[in-house]
């Protein structure tokens, strides 16, 4: 690593007030959210921008996030903090999370868990307090680390960029500047700072054992500066994916559907791409449903690859973090994985009367009208014999089930019906199934009414059949 230079206070403001301005960090006038630990790094974030809020017209907020891992010192952390903030007249905030116990519900490392809680307080914090960006204390040392790690876990380019100068909404103003720096700029400038003990052992993380024992070994037997070349690699990385976004923003077109919690892919637009193209897709996809990717490498992405082209409706791929990629009538879908349904077990359907099915998140509603008062075919209702009224049941789809479909030649097997209706293997279960004890399934709610319910031409009165959300005492629990 780089040695500690004899860097001024003006020079070390020069290079951040660079490099914020050539990544264009933030604007005048804007609010930042500065997350400060305590250690150099962060202790010298916040004095410089503090020095340079001045010039940018830039208004700071202090954020502290206490782990709970390291008992009274993390304690004297928080508090160090709030005294360094106010010593700068700026309000703090501490927030507090228990990162074992979410490693635990995770099913992942204590690293991730924390970086997962941090980051969600920060969020909320900045929203809290108006604030556009958040400001973190990530150095070309931390980038460096990051690069190594990510090449030992077997990662793709984006991995090789290390820690993004800019990721919206954090900003890194350090991430040009080297630990070592920040340490003499601390001194420099007066400022003391926290130790974390557990950053000094080399065998509390994989991190650690990158910089205390890799790092020094290749500068020393292998590269002398050898920090500085990875660094440098990281940045052509990041440069050569900035400007092939505009390619990534163009092969996307009107393939993905995003939302919170699910990232859905259009097969069809995406299995002629090469797959370079392909993986920056379906990261992108990924992760604006599910934010960062942390633990993802080129093999999670591969099995994507395999699936979206080769894979049949039902295939899967269990992904870092507790989701799944399932291909699903020509979706590529990325999301938590589906519980299983429920069964629909059998009820009697009063006419004129209701009943629930939670199961499928609807309950159906019977009754006798007059048939020139029946509202036009939809799914959600059924117009019907008048005739079909007695000994109606609701349940769910069984093996074996035979439905004879209005305007179809004869009866077929439901789970047929339900494929060339492109429903899902794990949601069939969740089909509501009106049932009359000779005419058989007369409805399968939502989708399709049974021929055998035809009413017949001249009638005066029909059945009508209606599906609406089940609401419980709080509110609607789901819906067609």
């Amino acid at each position: 690593m780089p040695p500690a230079t004899p860097d001024t206070i003006e020079s070390f403001l020069a290079r951040v007030r660079e490099t914020a301005r050539r990544h264009q960090m933030w604007h005048p006038g804007q609010r930042l959210l500065v997350a400060v630990s305590g250690g150099p790094d962060s202790v010298s974030l916040l004095d410089v921008l503090v020095r340079l809020a001045a010039e940018g017209a830039l208004a700071l907020v202090v954020a502290h996030f206490h782990h709970g891992l390291r008992g009274e010192e993390a304690d004297a952390d928080a508090l160090y903090v709030q005294a360094l903030a106010s010593r700068y007249g700026l309000e703090a905030v501490v927030g507090r999370g228990d990162v074992r116990a979410e490693a635990e519900r995770m099913g992942r490392g204590v690293e991730a868990a924390a970086r997962r809680l941090r980051h969600g307080f920060l969020r909320e914090q900045a929203r809290e307090h108006s604030c556009e960006r958040i400001a973190l204390g990530h150095t070309a040392s931390d980038r460096v680390e990051t690069v190594l790690l990510h090449l030992l876990r077997g990662s793709g380019l984006w991995g090789l960029r290390g820690i993004p100068p800019v990721r919206p909404p954090f900003v890194r103003p350090l991430v040009e500047v080297w630990r070592a720096d920040t340490e003499a700029y601390c001194r420099a400038a007066g400022l003391t700072w926290r130790v974390d003990r557990t950053n000094l052992e080399a065998g509390a993380s994989l991190r650690n054992k990158i910089r205390h024992e890799l790092l020094p070994l290749l500068e020393a037997e292998y590269r002398p500066r050898a920090a500085e070349a990875v660094l440098r690699c990281a940045e052509a990385v990041d440069a050569e994916m900035a400007w092939t976004e505009a390619l990534v923003r163009e092969a996307l077109g009107g393939a993905v559907e995003t939302a919170a919690g699910l990232a859905r892919v259009r097969l069809a637009s995406i299995r002629a791409l090469p797959d370079g193209l392909l993986i920056r897709v379906l990261r992108h996809a990924a992760s604006e449903a599910h934010g960062p990717l942390w633990d993802w490498s080129q093999v999670h992405f591969r099995a994507l690859i395999h699936a979206a082209r080769e894979g049949q409706t039902g295939h899967k791929v269990t992904l870092p973090g507790g989701l799944e990629g399932r291909v699903a009538y020509g979706w590529l879908e990325i999301g938590a994985p589906k519980e299983p349904a429920p069964e629909i077990p059998e009820r009697p359907l009063p006419v004129p009367g209701r009943v629930d099915v939670p199961e499928a998140g609807i309950s159906i509603g019977a009754r006798i009208i007059a048939a020139e008062e029946a509202p036009g075919a939809g799914p959600t209702r059924a117009v019907v014999a008048e005739s079909l009224a007695v000994g109606l049941l609701v349940r769910g789809w069984r093996p074996g089930d035979r439905f004879f479909p209005l305007g179809a030649p004869g009866s077929r097997k439901l789970q047929d019906f339900f494929v060339d209706a492109k429903v899902a293997r794990d949601e069939r279960g969740r089909k509501a199934l009106v049932i009359h004890p000779q005419a058989g399934i007369i409805w399968v709610a939502g989708m399709r009414v049974g021929e055998k319910a035809r009413p017949p031409e001249g009638v005066r009165r029909v059945l009508l059949l209606e599906a609406t959300p089940y609401r419980t005492g709080c509110g609607d629990v789901g819906g067609l």
